[in-house]
């Protein structure tokens, strides 16, 4: 049987991408920050009654080299999702740009000295949609700016990241023929496999509470978190994903349209109002989480995923569906709110 490493194994995508994995019959070496959080992982994936006697994680940081040599021994595969992740703006920018990047090559390193076949890295949208671009249609052609002045920390941190995951595959010695394939997913919700409901979903955790009395004209591709960790494993089997990027989304909406499914499922406290851009933009740029997205308000971004679809045979599930699904969970279980 195949080994794949899976970076990031407690993540909101790693744990789903484990899951998968193991439901396939790999097995697979998940790194966490602290064995301490083992015994809940292995909890969450046994309430879904998926066996897990062949997983076993490792304890590695990516800002150290400790570890992550022993972690690679024996692997076919590394999927790469660990990184940092957060709304807002940090106090120490380039201390998690730095991060991001320099975990990415270790990891990458490591895996091209172990003789790893393939690593699939997980990017994002926005290492894709942040230029000066004039359309508002996006494909893996499209490369975020890392100068523009209005970009986030996160999508800076991304698109550094993936650059310089390319530039090492490029220049890898000769005795090494890794391939390397990025997964550009947009924004993800869905069911959450433990306590943690994922950043992301805390947007319609916002909406069914009422804690968001009005929205804002913010638009961007949605994707089920299981539809992003099937989109990992069938690039890492495919190889004619190698040396590709993939767009991974399912629709776009707006954030109103998002808060109108709701209402229409009886969460009469999604918010009904949308704050004219006018009022919305001073709002933003008091809001240090916000602020970096001030600039976008009122824009499209439209991001397809036919490459994804063509290439990796992924078909996605409805985002609208995927929208009730993790609502029904948030209110299901109080301790998430």
């Amino acid at each position: 049987m195949e080994r794949v490493l899976v970076t990031g194994a407690t993540g909101f995508i790693g744990l789903h991408c484990i899951a998968q994995l193991l439901e396939q019959g790999y097995i697979v070496r998940g790194t966490v920050r602290s064995l301490e959080s083992e015994p809940e992982l292995r909890q969450a994936l046994s309430k879904q009654g998926i066996n897990h006697d062949n997983l076993n994680l490792v304890e590695v940081d990516l800002g150290n080299a400790k570890g992550w040599q022993a972690a690679m021994t024996d692997c076919d595969y590394v999927l790469h999702i660990a990184s940092p992740f957060f709304i807002g703006e940090p106090d120490n920018p380039e201390y998690w740009i730095n991060l991001a990047t320099e975990g990415t090559l270790r990891v990458l390193r490591t895996a091209s000295a172990a003789g790893v076949k393939k690593t699939v890295l997980t990017s994002s949208c926005g290492a894709i949609t942040e230029n000066n671009k004039s359309s508002d249609i996006f494909t893996e052609n499209d490369w975020t700016d890392p100068h523009l002045s209005r970009l986030s920390t996160y999508f800076k941190s991304k698109t550094l990241a993936e650059r310089a995951a390319w530039d090492f595959v490029s220049k890898q010695e000769k005795d090494s023929n890794m391939a390397l394939t990025c997964i550009h997913p947009s924004m993800i919700i869905g069911p959450s496999l433990s306590n943690d409901i994922g950043i992301s979903n805390q947007l319609i955790e916002q909406l069914i509470t009422g804690a968001a009395p009005a929205t804002i004209a913010l638009h961007f591709g949605y994707v089920d978190v299981r539809d992003v960790a099937a989109a990992h494993i069938l690039a890492m089997k495919n190889k004619r994903s190698d040396g590709h990027r993939f767009i991974i989304s399912e629709q776009e909406l707006w954030i109103k349209d998002a808060a109108r499914l709701l209402r229409d499922q009886g969460y009469s406290k999604a918010p009904r109002f949308e704050l004219p851009n006018a009022l919305a933009y001073i709002f933003m740029v008091f809001n240090r989480d916000l602020k970096s997205s001030a600039k976008i308000l009122g824009q499209k971004r439209i991001t397809p995923a036919d490459k994804a679809k063509r290439i990796l045979d992924w078909y996605p599930r409805d985002i609208r569906l995927s929208l009730i699904e993790t609502a029904q969970q948030i209110q299901s279980k109080p301790q998430l709110l």
